[in-house]
C-alpha cells in the first residue's frame, strides 16, 4: 500500500470515528432527556412528588400547545426579545468601545479602572428596583438593566483581548512606520476580536437575564411578567413552559452568535 493510500485510509478511519462519536453523543443526550422526563412524569402521576408544585411534562406540553398559537404569547415573546437585543447591542458596543480605549490609552485605563471596578462590583440585579424607579416600568428600565450586565462582560474581554496582541507584531508594524490607527486596525483589533465574540455568548445570557428579572419586578408585558403571574396563581406548568421558552430563545441567540463567530473568525486555524 502506497503512502497516499495509507493516509487516505487513516483519514477515513478518523472520519468514521468522529461520525460514530457524534452519533453516540446525540443518542446519549436523547436517552438522558427521555429517561429524565419519563421519571418526572411517572413521579407526578403516582404522586411521589406533588403535581401542584412540580407539575409534569405532559402538563407543560399542554400549556405550550394552548399558549403558543395565541397572539398574547408572541407579543410577550416579542417584548422580551426586543429588550434583550437592545440591551445586548447597546451594552456590547459600549463595552467594546471602552475596552479598546482602555487598551490603547494607558492614561484612561489607569484613571478610570477603579471606577469601573467599583461599578462592576455592584449587584445590578439588586439595583433593578432602582432602575424601575428611575426609568419607569416600561421597556427602558429592562434595557438599561440588560446593558448594565452586558457592558462589563464585553469591556473586560475587549480590553484583555486587545492587550494580548503579539509584542513582536506590534514592534514590527511600528518599526515600519505604521500610524496609531494602522496599529490598532491591523494588530490590536484582530487580537481583540476572538475575545469579544467569545464574550458575546455569555453576554446573550445576561442580557436575557436582565430583561426577564426587570419584567418580573414590574412590567405590563413580557415573559418575565407572565412567569410572575403564573407563579402567583400556582400555575407551575405555565412557569416551566415559559422557562422552556426562555431557554429556547437563549439557545437560538447563542447559535446565531456562534455562526457569526465562525464567519468572522474563519481565518483562524
Amino acid at each position: 500500500m502506497s503512502v497516499v493510500d495509507r493516509l487516505s485510509a487513516d483519514e477515513d478511519r478518523k472520519r468514521r470515528a468522529r461520525r460514530t462519536r457524534t452519533i453516540a453523543i446525540w443518542v446519549t443526550r436523547v436517552l438522558t432527556l427521555v429517561i429524565s422526563l419519563g421519571a418526572w412524569e411517572a413521579a407526578s402521576r403516582t404522586e411521589r412528588i406533588d403535581p401542584l408544585f412540580f407539575s409534569s411534562p405532559s402538563q407543560v406540553v399542554n400549556f405550550l400547545v394552548a399558549s403558543v398559537p395565541s397572539e398574547v404569547f408572541w407579543v410577550n415573546v416579542g417584548v422580551t426579545l426586543r429588550e434583550t437585543l437592545l440591551g445586548l447591542v447597546i451594552g456590547s458596543l459600549g463595552g467594546v468601545l471602552v475596552g479598546l480605549l482602555f487598551a490603547e490609552f494607558s492614561f484612561l485605563r489607569d484613571t478610570y479602572t477603579p471606577f469601573m471596578t467599583l461599578f462592576n462590583s455592584l449587584p445590578r440585579v439588586a439595583l433593578a428596583p432602582m432602575f424601575i424607579i428611575w426609568f419607569g416600568i416600561g421597556e427602558t428600565s429592562k434595557v438599561v438593566l440588560a446593558v448594565s450586565l452586558v457592558f462589563f462582560i464585553v469591556m473586560v474581554n475587549a480590553e484583555s483581548g486587545a492587550r494580548s496582541a503579539d509584542i513582536e507584531h506590534l514592534s514590527a508594524v511600528r518599526s515600519m512606520g505604521a500610524t496609531r490607527l494602522q496599529v490598532f486596525t491591523k494588530v490590536m483589533w484582530p487580537a481583540a476580536l476572538p475575545s469579544i465574540l467569545s464574550s458575546m455568548r455569555l453576554a446573550v445570557v445576561y442580557a436575557l437575564l436582565g430583561a426577564v428579572v426587570g419584567e418580573m419586578l414590574a412590567a405590563q408585558r413580557g415573559i418575565g411578567q407572565q412567569i410572575q403571574y403564573n407563579a402567583t396563581t400556582f400555575n407551575t406548568a405555565g412557569v416551566l413552559g415559559l422557562l422552556l421558552t426562555l431557554a429556547s430563545i437563549a439557545l437560538i441567540l447563542n447559535a446565531i452568535v456562534l455562526l457569526i463567530e465562525r464567519r468572522m473568525l474563519g481565518w483562524r486555524v
